[in-house]
């Protein structure tokens, strides 16, 4: 199926940006260029775009089908939240570098350091989100066992995660971990390896359930790929009104003569 303008837009930026990097990089092997403070960060910059790009078009296909599905509207919300939050973290990690080379002490970069805390953990929640909204929506009801297995394991590696984010603090000059316990327990940690492997499990057999699905309706549908995704538009159904008015057009233009004009309405009519 022939991909939208908005898709084409969203693959077509992380490929312009790619040739770009491997241009910079190529350059700077070539010691044409130096990778100083600045052109790092249009490089992170432009990787962060890509990022927001790639995740958008989940959404992006999700409205093709329903201009106004608002779990769309939320993945989009979401991650163009947390490319704006690293974008800004880019430049404060300059500054935070900049007074780490100066001499400052490590306890006047707190703020810094919980801002940065802040944009990982939403960037942690971001990507759950994400992927639980794309799966509620595009599986529904269906392979419920999976989703719930999926969704319980990312809770429990989500929260474990997050904790371990947020426990990590400065006190005077060096980083402190607050959540040792967390580490230490080897029940907790038998937990969180099975709650990741059934999220990499449930993730990898969800997916190929998915593409099954959609390789079904593109054979369904006739179309010569079955390895094509394909969204569904359904097109309204005319009504019999409707069909008779555009009848009565192609005859008035000439278009149909008498005997296929009476044919074609008495078929019509035959549907009520």
């Amino acid at each position: 199926m022939e991909k939208s303008k908005l898709e084409k837009l969203l693959i077509g930026i992380p490929i312009g940006v790619a040739f770009f990097l491997v241009g910079i990089f190529v350059l700077s092997l070539m010691q044409i260029i130096t990778l100083g403070p600045i052109l790092l960060s249009i490089i992170l910059i432009c990787a962060i775009i890509c990022f927001g790009c790639i995740s958008c078009l989940n959404a992006q296909r999700m409205l093709i089908k329903d201009k106004k599905n608002i779990y769309a509207y939320v993945m989009i919300g979401l991650t163009a939240l947390t490319c704006l939050l690293w974008i800004i973290f880019i430049f404060l990690a300059q500054s935070f570098v900049n007074k780490l080379n100066s001499g400052i002490e490590l306890a006047e970069l707190s703020g810094i350091w919980g801002y940065t805390k802040a944009t990982i953990f939403i960037t942690i929640q971001t990507s759950f989100a994400n992927l639980i909204i794309s799966n509620i929506y595009t599986l529904k009801k269906s392979y419920l066992t999976f989703q719930i297995v999926q969704y319980v394991s990312n809770f429990i590696f989500d929260l474990w995660l997050s904790i371990i984010i947020l426990a990590i603090g400065i006190d005077g000059d060096v980083f402190v971990f607050n959540a040792n316990w967390l580490l230490d327990s080897k029940f907790i940690a038998t937990i969180v390896v099975m709650a990741l492997a059934f999220t990499i499990l449930s993730s990898v057999i969800m997916k190929n359930l998915i593409r099954k699905r959609n390789r079904d309706i593109v054979l369904e549908a006739g179309l010569s790929n079955p390895d094509e995704t394909v969204t569904v538009v359904e097109q309204p159904k005319e009504t019999v009104e409707e069909r008779i008015k555009k009848l009565d057009d192609l005859k008035e233009k000439g278009m149909i003569t008498e005997e296929e004009y009476n044919s074609q309405r008495a078929k019509i009519l035959e549907e009520i």
